[in-house]
């Protein structure tokens, strides 16, 4: 395998393992890692997109709807970072 199979291939272990991690820490009530992670995505969506996303929590701490919105965008690009894509979670996003 090439270095970049590897590569990717130890992102997406990685990303797993974190998404199991959230999912454990959730079934105790444990939600400190969903919020550092809103702004690892957010840096890592600015860079695959080219965008100025910035955390719309933090103004306003959990704030409905939305995560991560860039204001300086033509596009209106937002995004809900979240350990939950349930029917329930969309509808109530939405």
């Amino acid at each position: 395998m090439s270095s970049r199979g590897v590569f990717i291939g130890q992102i997406i272990d990685d990303l797993d393992a974190i998404s199991n991690q959230v999912r454990r820490r959730c079934e105790l009530g444990q939600f400190d890692l969903n919020s550092l992670l809103e702004n690892f995505f957010r840096d890592i969506l600015n860079l695959t997109f080219n965008t100025n996303l910035v955390n719309l929590n933090a103004r306003r701490s959990n704030a409905p709807g939305l995560d991560l919105g860039d204001k300086t965008s033509p596009r209106k690009i937002a995004f809900q970072i979240t350990s939950r894509a349930d029917a329930a979670k969309v509808t109530d996003t939405l």
